[in-house]
């Protein structure tokens, strides 16, 4: 039997044909399972969210609570077995859900490679952890966990890496809650996919990258993120960003 799946995706100041496109590729190609798309609004204003489908529930943050946070809230009004987390700027491959679905019944956290927006090039396929001493934010060096990517791909179907990176990965609802949910401590993007990893892999559930998973990611370029705080550091402004 085929698991009633939540797919959770927050949206900051998003641009809405890129938005619209990427919920109308995720009903094309997830047709046939019981599903619900949840998109968090998360204080747009610019653009905000608006699309009208019975599948998809647009939920309002009236001022920006960060990418964990809105994530966090997505899962928590969910229903489904199993959880998918997506970025607002996606595209998908005709077959990319069944495996990563088949997937999670590891009950491992698992995610998909890394693909550009027409899905031709592979950025990495899961991520090494790293360590960075440095605390400069305006060359973007965050001390602390980092990563390193992978980029090498692997002959099987579903191997163990040490994290998920990009912008799908999934996980059963029952190994969600074991693992404590996501981190409501993060105020802005970024670390999710270091933290749940090493939590999952402390709890003995392992990390897979599903190499058969083909969806792709639209670089927002020199953009960069929407989400930022500013905040004190020895008693000067700074203002903090991630990619």
């Amino acid at each position: 039997m085929k698991p009633r799946v939540s797919f959770v995706i927050p949206s900051r100041n998003e641009n809405p044909s890129v938005v619209a496109a990427t919920l109308e590729g995720l009903l094309a190609t997830s047709q046939g399972f019981w599903r619900e798309i949840i998109v968090i609004d998360d204080g747009s204003d610019i653009h905000p969210v608006s699309f009208s489908h019975p599948e998809v529930i647009v939920l309002r943050n009236p001022e920006p609570v960060g990418a964990s946070r809105a994530r966090r809230q997505g899962c928590q009004v969910s229903s489904g077995e199993v959880l998918v987390i997506l970025d607002a700027h996606m595209s998908f491959g005709a077959s990319w859900l069944e495996p990563l679905l088949v997937a999670t019944e590891t009950n491992s956290l698992v995610c998909s490679p890394w693909m550009d927006y027409t899905r031709t090039k592979t950025y990495c396929l899961g991520a090494d952890f790293s360590w960075c001493a440095e605390r400069n934010y305006a060359k973007r060096r965050n001390p602390g966990i980092g990563y390193r990517v992978r980029d090498r791909r692997p002959n099987d179907a579903l191997i163990e890496i040490p994290m998920v990176i990009g912008a799908c990965y999934a996980l059963r609802r029952t190994v969600y809650h074991k693992l404590g949910s996501y981190n409501p401590n993060f105020e802005i993007y970024g670390c999710e996919e270091q933290d749940l990893s090493i939590r999952a892999w402390m709890a003995g559930f392992g990390v897979k990258l599903v190499t058969g998973a083909m969806v792709g990611y639209l670089d927002r370029g020199s953009g960069g993120t929407p989400y930022g705080v500013s905040r004190l550091f020895n008693g000067k402004k700074i203002s903090c960003s991630s990619e």
